[in-house]
């Protein structure tokens, strides 16, 4: 799968070529427009027939002058593309995939078209488990810091839906899926956060450990200027690529590692700031006083602090 620049879409309008999307559900129609303003002439194809689509989607992409292909997803219809962009649910590993990339077709994903145009800082929140949970407290930590941001994603609005009528924001929240990630290899958050692995979608990886690896594959391209919020008590998480900057979560065990570590019903803070002091800040909210909630909190607040917010916006 191969990663998207600015300068390939550029380069496609320029000598007025095609792009596609395959898979027509939120985020493949949020691609579309996206691809759509970026002056590209459009095609989408599903293997859902017509009759499934709401009638809304249909007239949208009649107005818009886009060729659809119902019900297949064929080299025919694709080869003499561009960039096909793949949306999250679509499985990648078809053979279809592979041809077009022989045939050199860009094939790559929508958070990968997405990120290539996006210039305000990410934090990506990726995991098996309560990645929605801590996207929602992000936003609350930083809104109460008092800085802006877009909430979307895998959870929500897609990255490409934003992009099309962007706000001016100081953060992109976005919550990403081992899907989203396996179609994005370039894909470089400034805040990357892992909440935890355990074995989930095993239907599309050839085993665990490569369900594994597309977690961990989120952290690949972070330079020493981001950070990687990692799970201490995963010991999948120590393997986690990357230049970024270690922050840690999990138990505490009285250790001397940088992050926010969960003690009873409260978050013992070490390292995060400038002098490397160590605050508590105690949980008062019963919905996120026990177990797995008292770590996606100390995850939001290491993500939190990682980014710049103060000591008084996250005891809030």
């Amino acid at each position: 799968m191969r990663g998207v620049r600015r300068g390939d879409l550029e380069r496609i309008r320029e000598k007025g070529g095609a792009a596609a999307v395959v898979g027509l559900g939120v985020s493949g129609l949020a691609a579309l427009r996206l691809l759509r303003r970026q002056g590209l002439a459009l095609r989408a194809c599903d293997s859902r027939g017509r009759d499934e689509f709401d009638s809304r989607a249909i007239e949208w992409l009649e107005r818009h002058g886009v060729t659809v292909e119902f019900g297949r997803v064929s080299d025919e219809f694709l080869q003499d593309c561009d960039l096909v962009v793949l949306s999250p649910g679509v499985d990648q590993r078809q053979p279809v995939f592979r041809n077009l990339a022989e045939k050199g077709v860009m094939v790559t994903g929508e958070l990968a078209l997405a990120s290539a145009l996006v210039e305000t800082p990410v934090i990506a929140v990726t995991g098996t488990n309560g990645k929605s949970t801590v996207v929602k407290l992000l936003k609350d930590m930083l809104t109460a810091s008092g800085r802006s941001c877009f909430v979307g994603g895998n959870y929500g609005t897609p990255l490409s839906e934003y992009l099309c009528d962007p706000a001016d924001r100081d953060w992109l929240v976005l919550e990403v899926s081992s899907f989203q990630l396996d179609t994005a290899p370039r894909f470089r958050p400034a805040v990357g956060v892992l909440l935890n692995i355990s074995p989930d979608h095993l239907d599309r990886y050839r085993d665990f450990d490569a369900y594994v690896a597309s977690k961990l594959s989120m952290f690949a391209r972070q330079s020493s200027d981001d950070t990687a919020v990692l799970n201490l008590d995963d010991p999948r998480a120590l393997d986690a690529p990357g230049r970024g900057r270690r922050v840690w979560f999990g138990r505490d065990r009285g250790g001397d590692e940088t992050g926010v570590f969960v003690s009873g019903r409260e978050l013992v803070v070490r390292g995060m700031d400038a002098r490397r002091s160590e605050f508590v800040v105690t949980v008062d909210n019963p919905a996120l006083s026990g177990g797995m909630n008292m770590l996606n909190s100390a995850a939001a607040l290491a993500a939190a602090l990682a980014a710049g917010c103060g000591r008084d916006a996250v005891r809030g």
